[in-house]
């Protein structure tokens, strides 16, 4: 039997499928967008991994090897993001997004009277405030 060289047909084939999967998930939310694209890539990549040529596995070629350390790299990378995306609609659903931040609004009032506390007369002079906190000298307007 023939013996045939799968990379120029792998290659052919994946860019457009792994397209494909793309404009696909781009009509979900991010949530099921990310779970999508695992999954598509996961397949691709198993598929990939079953196949030999030339007497030997695939994934031992070196368009083998570049295909799988690609999927594996997009594998992670969505991965992220699908974890990034859960944080963030577990911290909308219960709440805890606005919780954190009265936490971090105390602490910043926390941070600034215990700055306060520390200092003394001196520190409070107009020329050791910050531009904010000085304000103009206010002259009343004469009138004729």
């Amino acid at each position: 039997p023939k013996r045939c060289d799968l990379a120029p047909l792998v290659n052919l084939l994946l860019d457009p499928a792994l397209d494909s999967c793309i404009k696909i998930s781009e009509s979900l939310d991010s949530l099921d967008a990310a779970i999508f694209m695992i999954n598509c890539i996961h397949m691709v990549k198993e598929t990939l991994l079953g196949l030999s040529s030339n007497g030997k596995k695939f994934d031992q070629s070196n368009i083998g090897q570049m295909w799988t350390e690609r999927l594996s790299e997009d594998l992670e990378g969505w991965a992220i993001a699908l974890r990034g995306l859960f944080c963030r609609k577990i911290m909308e659903e219960t709440e805890m997004d606005g919780v954190l931040k009265a936490v971090e609004n105390r602490n910043k009032s926390e941070q600034l009277i215990a700055n306060l506390k520390k200092m003394n007369a001196n520190d409070l002079k107009v020329s050791k405030l910050p531009h904010h906190f000085v304000f103009a000298e206010f002259r009343p307007i004469r009138e004729n």
